[in-house]
């Protein structure tokens, strides 16, 4: 629900979503994502939000499920 929604049936909000991003790796895919792209999808996300990753204390992560795909979306993470 949009947020303005919500506030206007005083409804209460765990949370508002500022940004988001999303990437192609190219040569990778869902389930062999590639640092790079990852890293292109949070630079979008925190641009879109106007924030800088050292302002975000909670990170919600896709998560491919496969051990390379979470690796892949740590390393990312971290790297910002």
């Amino acid at each position: 629900m949009r947020a303005e929604d919500a506030s206007a049936k005083n409804l209460r909000s765990y949370t508002v979503i500022r940004g988001w991003g999303v990437s192609s790796d190219g040569a990778g895919s869902i389930t062999r994502p590639e640092v790079r792209g990852q890293m292109l999808a949070l630079e979008r996300a925190y641009k879109r939000a106007g924030y800088s990753p050292n302002n975000v204390a909670l990170f919600e992560g896709q998560g491919t499920g496969t051990p390379m795909g979470d690796e892949v979306e740590l390393q990312a993470i971290c790297r910002l």
